[in-house]
C-alpha cells in the first residue's frame, strides 16, 4: 500500500537497522532520538513506559 512505511532503529547507536523510510523520515526520527536518548534507553531497560514528546 502506498504510503505506509516501517523502521526499527538501535537505542544506542540511533541507526536504522531495518526498514524502508523515506531519507527525510530517518533524519527527523534520529533528531528526535538524539534529543531523547537517555529517556528512551532507561524505558527499555526498565519497562516503565511514558510519552514523550515530540519535536519542537
Amino acid at each position: 500500500m502506498r504510503g505506509e512505511y516501517n523502521g526499527v532503529f538501535h537505542l544506542k547507536t540511533l541507526e536504522m537497522t531495518e526498514g524502508d523510510l523515506p531519507s527525510r523520515a530517518v533524519r527527523l526520527i534520529n533528531e528526535w532520538q538524539e534529543e531523547y536518548q537517555n529517556e528512551l534507553v532507561k524505558m527499555w531497560e526498565t519497562k516503565e513506559f511514558k510519552k514523550l514528546p515530540g519535536l519542537k
